[in-house]
């Protein structure tokens, strides 16, 4: 079923943001999805939300990323 076929990152942004989001959640970067829910499907929590919203600032220095828009746009595409 198509429902089933997960959409890898594409491109040099979403695979950073992948890597990032691997080392700091915690889990393989096969796992991801560019869609893949950061809270629903891999148990984001508040708390690696922050922490993610610093290494991702830190990554890329112009990013304006904050915990709201992560909650708001929760994956990686």
């Amino acid at each position: 079923e198509l429902d089933n076929i997960r959409q890898l990152p594409e491109g040099p942004v979403e695979l950073a943001v992948a890597a990032t989001v691997s080392e700091v959640l915690g889990v393989p970067q096969e796992m991801l999805g560019a869609d893949t829910n950061l809270f629903e499907e891999l148990g984001a929590t508040s708390l690696s939300a922050m922490r993610l919203v610093e290494a991702l600032n830190k990554r890329f220095e112009r990013s304006h990323l904050n915990v709201a828009k992560l909650f708001r746009y929760p994956n990686i595409r």
